[in-house]
């Protein structure tokens, strides 16, 4: 077993494990999950496992997702939210 796969493999368990706690840090779950794809479409190409890369691919996206959703979305709508409040000052 290489360090790739044993890397994609641990990464996929902790964004479960965060996903699982629910708590305000289960989204960087997806952030995890991330990594975990890097790590396996990284072994996908290298063994040149066509399916698991797309497969990944397709997780890549989802995780991106998750990501929006749960951490750069709500970030970016804390900006705005304090950028109005800020103009409503002066």
């Amino acid at each position: 077993m290489t360090f790739t796969e044993l890397f994609a493999a641990a990464m996929g368990l902790i964004g479960t494990l965060l996903l699982a706690t629910r708590s305000r840090h289960a989204g960087w779950g997806f952030m995890a999950f991330l990594a975990s794809n890097g790590g396996w479409l990284v072994f996908a190409w290298t063994h040149a496992h066509w399916p698991l890369f797309v497969q990944q691919l397709g997780f890549t996206i989802t995780s991106l997702l998750g990501l929006w959703v749960w951490i750069i979305g709500p970030a970016v709508n804390r900006w705005f939210e304090r950028a109005a409040s800020a103009l409503r000052i002066w």
